[in-house]
């Protein structure tokens, strides 16, 4: 691995790290960030059963509350998105994000 290719990101009270080959691992910080971890992997599993969109799946989960998760290809700018939601009722429709 090259010196660098880690990125470690702070996020309420875990941290982020981006790993080669579109994955991601996420480390709690303390009981808050480990409660955190522990719900975001059970909506991410309620996910991959039970809806056919592309989400980040759970690819390993340690005893002590870290894990690794696949990340979903692409790249999203959130902020476009947020605009062009609130310029474009049909693509807010279409997302979910409104109702007609």
């Amino acid at each position: 691995m090259e010196p660098g290719a880690l990125q470690i990101e702070a996020r309420d009270d875990r941290l982020a790290v981006r790993l080669p080959g579109e994955r991601m691992a996420w480390f709690p910080l303390n009981d808050e960030g480990r409660a955190i971890l522990a719900k975001e992997r059970r909506v991410l599993r309620l996910l991959e059963t039970y809806c056919a969109f592309q989400a980040p799946r759970v690819l390993y989960e340690s005893d002590d509350g870290w894990d690794i998760r696949s990340l979903v290809a692409g790249v999203v700018d959130p902020s476009a998105v947020a605009k062009r939601v609130q310029s474009d009722p049909d693509f807010a429709f279409s997302s979910g994000t409104t109702q007609a």
